[in-house]
């Protein structure tokens, strides 16, 4: 043989060296797709959260417009225990644009959690008073 002449040789298949990179690839993809699904429990647990207050201030409003003209003044107080975890505060005041005895402004307001992260949900809502009708002759 010729010392000149050099024959492949070379067998096909992976190196140590690709193996390694394709794991180093696919690590780094499985690390990438752990964080994405904790944020994922993160911001679904966040979203049921302001879904249960918004129907709980729905509720506080329902219950606070539909007995007719509020009070002027602040209340506030907490959920049963299936909702323990949300407070809330109802305020009746002047509107400002029309006399006290006309419209009534009605904030609820349901908090949840932190007060410094703001989490929490508000309504408004205006309130007419019905024109008292007389007894006319």
């Amino acid at each position: 043989m010729d010392p000149t002449q050099r024959t492949s040789t070379r067998v096909a298949g992976f190196t140590l060296l690709e193996i390694m990179v394709a794991l180093a690839v696919i690590a780094v993809a499985f690390v990438a797709l752990l964080g994405l699904r904790n944020r994922d429990i993160v911001l679904h647990g966040e979203a049921r959260a302001v879904i249960a207050a918004t129907a709980l201030a729905q509720q506080r409003m329902a219950d606070a417009t539909i007995g007719g003209f509020p009070d002027l003044g602040t209340s506030e107080g907490r959920f049963d225990d299936a909702h323990a975890r949300f407070t809330w505060r109802q305020e009746a005041s002047p509107t400002g644009l029309f006399s006290t005895d006309l419209v009534r402004e009605v904030r609820v307001t349901v908090a949840w959690g932190d007060p410094s992260r703001n989490e929490r949900v508000d309504l408004v809502s205006y309130v007419f008073q019905r024109p008292k009708t007389g007894g006319g002759a």
